[in-house]
């Protein structure tokens, strides 16, 4: 059986008409078979609205990408990489993000008396709200520290600071303070993961203590635990 032999070929166009762009599509078949005669087929279609569909959908890609993009930047800020040198202590992180953006928050704040308050704080879900919410609980920790606030205290102050504006997430935290002078380090949980404590013979052990979430119930609670660090 000798089945016709197709050859198709598809060209867009744009023409301008009395000032209005229009764009066309045409499609052109030519058919080629031994049996009958050859001919050809053209299908001319307005796809106008189409290509306005596709100038949309990029536009809005691109400004999802610029908005990934500064929510990428504000949690960069969020995570502090360096801190103070101290002839008492060296503090490092690591901060290795599933995602591109989210919730992660490591910061920190020098206080008049030579100690030095740390927050660790990460927000429910991902992408840019989880960020926006994560910058705004570093405010919040900012404030608290400024305010002198104990840890306890300072999880609260945050927690009352984020409640009547955030009501879609909740976040773990830890609030420390640590006395490099003395070696005290005084801490509150808020739902997060336990500190590990681990010693010059390798042996870890959590640090006890407990909180519930911030923005997790109206009136949480939060204490302070206490913790000497001594020197090698």
């Amino acid at each position: 059986e000798c089945k016709p032999q197709i050859e198709y070929k598809n060209i867009e166009s744009e023409i301008n008409t009395n000032g209005e762009i229009k764009h066309l599509s045409l499609s052109h078949s030519f058919l080629k078979d031994s049996l009958i005669e050859s001919g050809s087929l053209l299908i001319v279609r307005d796809i106008t609205e189409k290509k306005e569909d596709e100038a949309k959908i990029k536009k809005l890609y691109s400004t999802i990408l610029e908005d990934l993009e500064f929510a990428r930047l504000t949690q960069e800020a969020l995570i502090a990489d360096k801190f103070p040198e101290s002839e008492f202590f060296q503090i490092q992180t690591l901060f290795l993000p599933v995602e591109k953006v989210g919730g992660d928050v490591i910061n920190y704040k020098l206080k008049p008396d030579k100690s030095i308050d740390i927050f660790f704080a990460d927000v429910s879900g991902h992408g840019v709200s989880a960020a926006m919410v994560a910058s705004s609980a570093t405010i919040a920790f900012n404030v608290s520290s400024e305010a002198g606030l104990s840890p306890a205290d300072g999880l609260l102050n945050i927690h009352k600071l984020l409640s009547p504006t955030i009501t879609q997430h909740y976040i773990s935290a830890i609030y420390l303070n640590y006395k490099p002078e003395t070696g005290e380090m005084i801490y509150s949980y808020a739902g997060h993961h336990p500190i590990l404590h681990i010693d010059k013979d390798f042996e870890i052990r959590d640090l006890p203590g407990n909180g519930v979430l911030l923005l997790a119930i109206s009136k949480p609670e939060y204490a302070n635990c206490h913790f000497n660090l001594k020197k090698d």
